[in-house]
């Protein structure tokens, strides 16, 4: 099945110019690759990395997953295809907050409730090494890293996050994390950014 086409993700009309959507952070039509092939992007961490891969864009309410790519290694989750995903208590929602403009990250942090401080720690953390891990502050039980998908601006226009259960997830995620830095690597590069391959690695 093809993956979702991001322009169909319903957005609120409540949505002001410096509200994040997925239709507003497409790539234009010169700079992408196609989802189609970022979804093989997503489906070649999954082989290197050995755990599920979800794809997610960046909706009014948070991380929307669009596309899941599975590997063998069974877990279960009430998670699936069209969720949404906490946005500062998520890895996803951090990594997707930390490649934002200041303003519309600041409009989207407005509806949460964690401390500015702390949160403004931890994405400058996922700048300085362009990833973030979370362990069962989703999902009890469940672990997570994802890591962006950026455009020639450097802006995140989705995000790549590898998901399953913590003892699968905590064994594997030095080799976890190199495999899908490589993926997003790659990804933005052929969408213009350089950011992440500048990065220590």
């Amino acid at each position: 099945r093809e993956p979702t086409d991001m322009s169909t993700v319903s957005t609120s009309p409540r949505a002001t110019e410096d509200s994040v959507t997925p239709r507003r952070h497409s790539l234009t039509e010169g700079q992408k690759p196609g989802w189609t092939w970022m979804a093989v992007a997503a489906a070649a961490a999954v082989v290197a990395a050995g755990l599920t891969v979800l794809l997610n864009v960046l909706g009014d309410n948070g991380p929307v997953i669009v596309r899941w790519q599975r590997s063998r290694v069974p877990f279960m989750t009430t998670l699936a295809v069209g969720a949404t995903l906490p946005l500062t208590q998520s890895a996803t929602g951090r990594v997707l907050l930390a490649f934002l403009p200041a303003k519309p990250a600041t409009h989207l942090i407005e509806t949460e409730h964690t401390p500015a401080a702390d949160l403004a720690a931890r994405l400058a953390l996922i700048r300085s090494r362009g990833y973030d891990t979370a362990d069962s502050t989703v999902i009890p039980g469940l672990a997570a890293i994802s890591a962006p998908i950026l455009d020639v601006q450097d802006e995140a226009v989705a995000a790549l996050t590898l998901v399953g259960a913590g003892p699968d997830v905590r064994p594997l995620e030095q080799k976890a994390v190199d495999a899908l830095l490589a993926t997003c690597r790659h990804v933005s590069d052929q969408c213009g950014s350089t950011f992440l391959a500048a990065l220590p690695h």
